[in-house]
């Protein structure tokens, strides 16, 4: 299993330097694109995650009630900030970003163990869809 800190060397590049690049093209992106439309949403970037997104659980990790009071774009920052950590994980937004950065669309499957044993993927729904002829990321 690959964890958190292994290291897998590929052209002297390790997976944790990818990762960590990738990060920051993803951070990038939305930071530069945070007044954007979000596709499909009616509002920006960063109204969807600010605004719409208020109430869920995963802002909570890193805004505390007095950031609330906060501007939005200061609260977006916040959350861009909390994003670059190694420790953070990825949502919708990011999907989002890493799909307009590759131009590709991007489905997210979650796997499931049978009783027999054999392990089932299913696309959860999770995604950013484009229409072109390029191969879909699947994660």
């Amino acid at each position: 299993m690959v964890g958190a800190q292994t290291k897998i060397t590929h052209n002297s590049e390790t997976l944790l330097n990818d990762g960590r690049k990738l990060r920051r093209m993803v951070c990038d992106w939305l930071s530069i694109n945070r007044n954007n439309d979000f596709e499909g949403m009616g509002v920006s970037i960063q109204d969807y995650l600010i605004v719409e997104q208020s109430d869920d659980p995963f802002l909570n990790q890193f805004l505390i009630k007095n950031d609330k009071k906060l501007p939005n774009n200061i609260q977006y920052d916040k959350y861009l900030a909390h994003m670059e950590k190694p420790s953070s994980y990825g949502g919708p937004l990011e999907i989002y970003a890493l799909g307009k950065i590759f131009k590709r669309s991007i489905r997210v499957y979650s796997s499931k163990t049978m009783l027999n044993g054999d392990v089932v993927y299913k696309d959860n729904g999770a995604g950013y869809n484009i229409d072109n002829d390029r191969p879909i990321i699947a994660i």
